[in-house]
Parts: structure tokens; C-alpha cells; sequence
């Protein structure tokens, strides 16, 4: 969200507020800022993606980590425990992990 806004409020300030620049040649002053007028999409599309990164970490070194028992089914061998229970979900997992771990569990692969 915060590379969304941030190229959002580029995009805003280079076609709404300031507009096209003065022609060349000509006597006018252009009053864009450096960092719309002198910035290439491309280098500000790296500025973004470093800007996003930076704040993915930060947010994630700052929130605490997730309960193990609710990211259990993340993982296909987080389907079976240790003691054989089932976590599957018809309505989370597809058909395909279905009969992967029924495979496992006839063949004793899983355990």
C-alpha cells in the first residue's frame, strides 16, 4: 500500500497539479520539483520497490510471530502430526494433497 501511494501521489502531482512543462526554448520557468522532473519512471519504479521492501521488513521485525497451531496447514507436512491426526480441510486443500497424503498413509511414507 505504501508504494500505491506514494506512485499515486507522483502520478497526481505530475499530471494534475503541475501539468505539462513549459515548451523548450521557451521563457518560462518550470516549477516542477527535481523529484518528479528530474527522476525517470524507471529509476523511481527502483526507489518504490526499495521504499516497499523496507517497509515489508520493518513491519515484520515489529509484529509477533504467527501461533505454530495456526500455521500448521500452510505446509504438506504440516498436514499429518507426529501422533497421525488429520488436519485436512476438504474445503482448504485441493483433491491432489488429498490423495497425496492418503498415498503416504497406506504406503507409511508420512510416518
Amino acid at each position: 500500500m505504501v508504494g500505491l501511494v506514494t506512485g499515486a501521489i507522483r502520478f497526481i502531482l505530475e499530471f494534475a497539479v503541475y501539468g505539462q512543462p513549459p515548451p523548450c526554448g521557451s521563457d518560462k520557468v518550470d516549477t516542477t520539483p527535481d523529484i518528479i522532473r528530474k527522476v525517470h519512471y524507471l529509476h523511481f519504479g527502483c526507489i518504490l520497490f526499495v521504499i516497499s521492501a523496507l517497509v515489508t521488513i520493518v513491519v515484520s521485525l515489529l509484529t509477533k510471530p504467527i501461533d505454530p497451531r495456526k500455521v500448521i496447514l500452510l505446509f504438506l507436512n504440516g498436514i499429518y502430526t507426529s501422533f497421525g491426526h488429520c488436519y485436512y480441510r476438504s474445503t482448504i486443500l485441493p483433491m491432489v494433497v488429498l490423495h497425496s497424503a492418503i498415498v503416504a498413509n497406506v504406503t507409511g511414507i508420512g510416518s
